[in-house]
C-alpha cells in the first residue's frame, strides 16, 4: 500500500512542482507589492505649488537648427521631442531638464506636473542635482 502511494506521488511530482513554484512566485510578488505600497505611503506628497516652482526654475532655450558642417549632400540628422516625436523647429521654446534632455516646453510641462521625472532617463526634477560633466 505504501509503495502505491509513493508511486502515485512520484508520477504526480512533475505536475506538483510547477504548481508549487507558481504559488511561491505569487507569494514573492505579493510581498514585493506590499513593500512598494509601504514605500509609497512613506513618501510625502508634494503640493502642486512646489512642483510648479521647481518647473519654473528649469532652463528654457530657443531651438536653433545646427548648421551642416559636413557634406551638404548628406541630410542632417534632425532632433525630435521624445514626448510628441515631432522634430524641433527653429525658434521653438524647449525645456531643458537637469539631466540635459530637451523637449518642447508645451509637451513636457504637462508630463512634469504629473510624473516629476524625465520621460527618457526617469531622473526626478525635484531633487538636488550634482553638475553633469560633458
Amino acid at each position: 500500500m505504501v509503495s502505491a502511494h509513493r508511486r502515485c506521488l512520484w508520477f504526480s511530482a512533475p505536475l506538483l512542482v510547477p504548481l508549487l513554484l507558481r504559488w511561491a512566485g505569487l507569494l514573492v510578488a505579493a510581498e514585493q507589492v506590499a513593500l512598494v505600497e509601504v514605500f509609497l505611503e512613506q513618501q510625502p506628497l508634494l503640493p502642486k505649488q512646489d512642483v510648479l516652482k521647481r518647473m519654473s526654475s528649469l532652463k528654457t532655450k530657443r531651438y536653433r537648427q545646427p548648421k551642416p558642417w559636413c557634406d551638404p549632400s548628406q541630410q542632417a540628422e534632425t532632433e525630435n521631442c521624445a514626448v510628441c516625436l515631432e522634430p524641433f523647429n527653429n525658434n521653438q521654446c524647449l525645456r531643458v531638464l537637469p539631466c540635459r534632455h530637451e523637449y518642447h516646453r508645451d509637451c513636457i510641462d504637462p508630463w512634469l506636473l504629473l510624473q516629476h521625472t524625465c520621460p527618457l532617463c526617469k531622473r526626478s526634477i525635484l531633487g538636488e542635482f550634482p553638475p553633469l560633466h560633458s
